[in-house]
């Protein structure tokens, strides 16, 4: 999944876990206001 949100958005991985330092999925779930995704701890 961060994988595509990399090619996606054009970012690196790198800065992607800059901006969610908790990881990709859980923070971008809790900014978008969604719940977090299965298997995230």
């Amino acid at each position: 999944m961060v994988r595509i949100l990399s090619k996606t958005t054009g970012f690196p991985l790198k800065r992607i876990y800059e901006l969610f330092p908790s990881g990709p999925g859980k923070g971008a779930c809790k900014m978008a206001g969604l719940p977090k995704p299965t298997g995230c701890v």
